[in-house]
């Protein structure tokens, strides 16, 4: 992990340290197809529900369109087809 010592504002407003950063090969799959790309994730100690949220950076470089009322995500494959990611 890369040491990042800097305060982030959470969903509720509340400033929370950081821990660092953490680079890692990250797998985004629907039944049939996968793609895989390095993604940086910023390590924080808060209270939530969430445990990971893709920041624009890694969904700009998937080409992300994303659907919040289907909880859904849909990018190309290297080999064009079309990969759809559903919230678990």
């Amino acid at each position: 992990m890369i040491l990042y010592d800097e305060l982030v504002y959470v969903f509720s407003g509340e400033r929370v340290a950081t821990r660092g950063y953490i680079n890692l090969h990250t797998t985004f799959t629907d039944e049939n197809m996968t793609k895989t790309l390095l993604v940086w994730y910023l390590v924080i100690d808060a209270h939530t529900s969430y445990n990971v949220l893709q920041g624009w950076p890694s969904l700009n470089l998937l080409g992300v369109v994303v659907s919040t009322p289907h909880p859904a995500m849909k990018f190309p494959s290297a080999l064009g087809d079309i990969i759809t990611v559903h919230e678990d």
